[in-house]
């Protein structure tokens, strides 16, 4: 089963043909819309970390929580993004 990182570089991995284009497209489609479904502070930790590129104490200072805490609701983002992204199992292998 791959894990979240492997769906995220499938997403953002540059295809040559127009396959692989449509594929990463319909791909980052169902990777947005089902973030979008996160709570609201999985989203958010969800989203600053791997689209602003946010280290945990970074994301911390901004949310005003714990690092600790900041880990924590992105474990529990990871198990439902992995959970809610497993129909993308076989076509990450073939992107």
């Amino acid at each position: 089963m791959p894990c979240l990182g492997d769906l995220i570089e499938a997403v953002t991995a540059r295809g040559e043909t127009v396959l692989n284009r449509l594929m990463r497209t319909e791909m980052e489609d169902d990777v947005q819309r089902i973030v979008a479904r996160l709570a609201p502070e999985q989203r958010m930790v969800v989203v600053l970390r791997y689209t602003e590129g946010l280290s945990y104490d970074e994301i911390a200072r901004i949310l005003g929580c714990s690092a600790g805490t900041v880990a924590s609701r992105l474990n529990r983002a990871h198990k439902i993004l992995e959970r809610r992204l497993s129909h993308l199992r076989g076509a990450v292998g073939n992107a």
